[in-house]
């Protein structure tokens, strides 16, 4: 799994940063599948005051996104994530199983609004 990761570290595109959280788009590999949960896990252990959503590519048309509330606040994910047909989860820690994409920046946005409160 360490050298999965540190490509996958490499590799990732960040598609919004602020003081709120972070959404990122891991590479279109198996790995990335794999390492969403964990990766996601990491970045909120080592940035307790951020969200994080971890995109991955599902299939042509969708993204699957895991979401990490701020641990220092660990409330919204799941509010986030039932904004939307598939997704669910727990306060915490929640997902989207099939985000279209071109429903990202709606996510985006609903992400920025939901932890900035």
């Amino acid at each position: 799994m360490k050298a999965d990761a540190s490509e996958l570290e490499s590799t990732t595109q960040t598609l919004h940063e602020s003081p709120v959280g972070d959404v990122i788009l891991l590479p279109d590999s198996p790995a990335s599948i794999r390492y969403s949960g964990i990766y996601s896990n990491l970045l909120s252990m080592d940035n307790r005051d951020k969200a994080f959503a971890i995109l991955t590519m599902y299939d042509d048309n969708n993204y699957k996104i895991s979401i990490r509330a701020p641990q220092n606040n660990p409330a919204g994910a799941c509010d986030l994530a039932l904004k939307f047909p598939t997704g669910g989860g727990r306060e915490k820690a929640a997902g989207v199983n099939q985000l279209p994409t071109d429903q990202l920046d709606k996510f985006i946005k609903e992400f920025i609004k939901n932890f900035s409160s």
